[in-house]
């Protein structure tokens, strides 16, 4: 080993040592987003085992969807924690390089070349990435167990599911961790270890050169943010439109954090009275002079918070346009549920008591496969119900055939699956076959979508006890629950038509949280370390001026309310940046719902927003406090010196 080499190696441990604190964040992050990703990974792989081709088929296609559930979601959250995981770490690692400038001038002056400085930082970085992938895979082993036990009592996988440990999904997650880590944390090292900071030629050019560059890619990023916000609805949807959306406006603040925060300042230095309040003018200089570093504190929970409530909300408005369009076919007056099917005979009886025109039953078959493929996800569908009665309560319009003409094991079909004359060998639950003959086509609209469509009458035995059973009906609801109690069925609830279609938005809501909830939690768990670290570099950026201040004469009381000032000119400037994307968001919605040829508003998810909200802010506000305790601390340490 060369004495350069050793005397590197001994420098890069002292520093390390040194400045373990700033790396710290780069391990956790890599931590977190190892242990994540790992966890997701081995779901993938466990679903990948998981597929089956054997045993009952109908019982083997239910456990296929869901394993097919499973591996798409978890998938996207590979996708999401490792995009998230680049972004934060190249603000974490410029934590944790950029007070090491002056070091790696001194270094320069005894002799190192910038070739030699790019290798020292490169080591550290990889160092402490290799750290964090390291934990993360410790860590990896009980969050993939957690991962599982969670999926499974959401409903996104099989019961019978057993959870194991993949070794090669950690072995994956290490690469990705990696990946992520040095992509993020490479464009920092490169611009601090080309750094000369006692050449003020080299600091001009530098400076020239920084200014060239954030100009040219505001300038493309603006360019993005206009076509992306323009661009009709055909061209870009507005999910992915969004999605795209809210991370270049975010970098975009980021790029130009100075001039951002001096207008942020210069706006808060007009209202009344400031100009003549010291701690205030104090906590507005403190606040712009913190730069892209200040706003590096706020911009993780505004990329969370950015990303989630505009998603939540394109997600609840397209459900509700869904659901709204959805019902426009639908005539009836009221719907009943049942908890279990009813017999045949039931059926009758309630038809006979209120009118066979005025309640027709509607049952989704579940549970029979076409022999051709029997193993495949992508089964049939059908549905059980009396097309003669049927355009008294939805709207049925045949293409071909007639109502009459459906019957025993003929079908219709309101599908391009199927066309008239095209012949289906099934599976039933019991094990026995049947063949259907398609003999009528139906347009199609959301009640009437099946790949087949039987008499209910004759194909009665088709429906399961754990199917969903419904009947559409014209009577009055006092009506019908009369004729329910007397044919003895208990398990049933009569709903109207507007309550049956907010209760399947309620439960579309409810369903939609729960995977915004998952999807989301990498993205959340990393910005709430990178806000915590972003306060921390903040309170050291303006350190000086507060030793200013306790030479000034400032009391205890003034610097708490300096700071808080501080704090409230952050959360101003994550509440101003939100304003705009959410805002950006509801239009880009409401273009969606104007092409879908709506006049639904936007519908923001209160719940997703407030809860999210409230803990990204909360962390902030707790990192602040922290941290004036610790300032509030120090001051009282030098009045007693």
């Amino acid at each position: 080993m060369t004495r350069t080499a050793t005397t590197l190696r001994r420098v890069r441990s002292h520093l390390f040592a040194r400045h373990r604190r700033g790396y710290a964040g780069i391990v956790g992050v890599a931590a977190v987003t190892g242990a994540i990703v790992a966890a997701s990974l081995n779901a993938l792989q466990v679903a990948g085992a998981a597929h089956r081709s054997t045993g009952v088929p109908y019982q083997a296609v239910q456990w296929n969807v869901l394993i097919d559930l499973m591996a798409s979601f978890n998938g996207l959250v590979v996708g999401m924690g490792a995009l998230t995981a680049a972004v934060l770490l190249a603000s974490v690692a410029s934590f944790a390089l950029e007070p090491r400038i002056p070091e790696l001038a001194r270094l320069s002056l005894v002799g190192m070349t910038r070739m030699d400085l790019l290798r020292l930082t490169v080591g550290e970085l990889v160092a402490a990435v290799l750290a964090g992938t390291a934990l993360g895979a410790a860590l990896g082993v009980p969050a993939s167990f957690g991962l599982l036990a969670a999926e499974r009592a959401s409903a996104m996988t099989p019961q019978g599911l057993e959870p194991r440990l993949m070794p090669a999904s950690f072995l994956a997650a290490a690469l990705v961790t990696m990946v992520a880590g040095l992509v993020g944390g490479l464009l920092p090292v490169l611009r601090v270890a080309g750094t000369r900071p006692l050449d003020a030629q080299e600091l001009r050019r530098s400076a020239r050169r920084r200014g060239r560059w954030r100009g040219a890619v505001s300038v493309l990023l603006l360019v993005l943010v206009l076509l992306l916000a323009l661009a009709p609805e055909s061209a870009i949807p507005s999910d992915v439109a969004i999605v795209l959306l809210i991370p270049a406006v975010t970098v975009l603040v980021v790029l130009n954090g100075r001039i951002f925060l001096a207008a942020v300042t210069r706006l808060l230095r007009l209202l009344p009275g400031a100009r003549r309040r010291p701690r205030a003018i104090v906590a507005l200089s403190n606040a712009a002079s913190g730069g892209a570093r200040a706003l590096t504190a706020t911009q993780s929970i505004v990329l969370a918070l950015g990303l989630l409530v505009p998603l939540a909300m394109v997600m609840a408005t397209g459900r509700l346009i869904f659901t709204i369009e959805a019902s426009r076919p639908l005539a009836s007056s009221s719907i009943i549920s049942f908890g279990a099917p009813p017999s045949s005979e039931q059926v009758e009886g309630l038809r006979g008591r209120v009118g066979p025109e005025r309640v027709v039953p509607y049952a989704l078959v579940s549970d029979v496969v076409s022999a051709a493929d029997p193993y495949a996800a992508d089964q049939p569908t059908l549905v059980a119900t009396d097309l003669a009665a049927l355009p008294s309560q939805v709207e049925t319009s045949f293409e071909q055939g007639d109502a009459e003409s459906v019957g025993g094991a003929s079908a219709a079909s309101a599908s391009e699956r199927y066309a008239v004359g095209d012949t289906v060998d099934l599976i039933r639950r019991d094990g026995g076959t049947m063949r259907v003959t398609v003999v009528a086509k139906i347009a199609s609209n959301q009640y009437l979508s099946s790949d087949l469509i039987l008499d209910y009458d004759d194909n009665a035995d088709l429906v399961a006890q754990d199917t969903v059973f419904r009947c559409f009906a014209t009577a009055g609801r006092d009506d019908l629950r009369a004729a329910l109690e007397a044919e003895g069925i208990g398990s049933a609830t009569v709903m109207s038509r507007q309550g049956w279609v907010d209760e399947g938005i309620r439960g579309a809501l409810a369903g939609q949280r729960q995977v915004l909830t998952m999807i989301f939690l990498v993205p959340c768990l990393l910005a709430l370390a990178a806000t915590a670290l972003g306060v921390r570099v903040y309170a050291k950026v303006t350190q000086r001026s507060r030793r200013r201040m306790r030479l000034l004469g400032f009391t205890e009381s003034d610097m708490r309310a300096e700071y808080l000032g501080e704090m409230l000119v952050q959360l101003t400037v994550i509440v101003a940046e939100l304003v705009v994307v959410i805002g950006l968001s509801a239009w880009k919605v409401g273009r969606m719902a104007a092409a879908a040829g709506t006049d639904s508003p936007p519908v923001l998810d209160t719940t997703v927003t407030a809860v999210a909200g409230l803990v990204m802010l909360a962390a902030l506000i707790t990192a602040h406090l922290v941290h004036l305790h610790l300032i509030l601390k120090e001051g009282r340490a030098h009045e007693t010196l």
